[in-house]
């Protein structure tokens, strides 16, 4: 062990692990997709499997630290996930010639990083409560809203001014004078009474927008 790098090993394991939350999907048991790292953190991880993850790390700072001594460690930890599970990014595209692609050469041998097995059952038992939770809260949230849509639909004053500014935006060709004979009043008077309409829609949207 070359401990020149034991000041970096921290860094190292903190990018390594937070690359791999991130980067990895994972899938509800109702089917839904979601990142790791939206539910579990470096403090979820199983003891035994972090045994794993600081083995690994251990031996590919001991054979590669020539080349990685002068990265900056954190960085270096996100790439050897990134280059490990074969995103579309990674150690070789750095801009460190030689040595990035080496150190992704040397990335091969680790395999993928499997970080979904790095939790419990328990951890898994938890993530699923609190998808149930959000989903609950989803709903709640669009049930309310089809109960306002419902309540602007059956509130008269808002739809009959609707109905009146879109008959006024829409239809060009309005019988203005047919309309004054059947009502009984002036043509100046309807023309008051859409200007009031499309005020009064205008006004409800504002409020409904708020």
């Amino acid at each position: 062990m070359d401990i020149t790098y034991m000041p970096h090993i921290e860094a190292f394991t903190e990018g390594y692990i937070t690359a791999a939350l991130w980067s990895t999907v994972n899938f509800f048991e109702d089917g839904e997709a979601y990142n790791l790292d939206d539910f579990f953190d470096l403090s979820d991880i199983a003891p035994d499997k972090m045994v794993e993850i600081h083995t690994e790390i251990r031996d590919f700072l001991d054979h590669n630290w020539e080349d990685l001594r002068l990265l900056d460690p954190s960085q270096a930890g996100h790439d050897f996930a990134l280059t490990r599970d074969h995103h579309g990014t990674g150690f070789w595209d750095r801009g460190n010639g030689d040595v990035g692609n080496r150190l992704s050469e040397a990335c091969a041998p680790y395999g993928d990083v499997q970080a979904a097995e790095w939790f419990t059952a328990t951890a898994y038992e938890r993530a699923e409560a609190m998808h149930r939770v959000e989903e609950l809260e989803a709903a709640r949230v669009q049930e309310e809203a089809a109960e306002r849509r419902n309540k602007v639909w059956e509130d008269n004053n808002v739809q009959f001014a609707r109905l009146l500014a879109e008959i006024m935006a829409t239809q060009d060709n309005l019988d203005m004078e047919a309309l004054s004979e059947s009502m009984g009043l002036e043509i100046a008077r309807i023309e008051e009474l859409f200007e009031r309409a499309q005020m009064s829609w205008e006004h409800s949207k504002e409020v409904r927008c708020g």
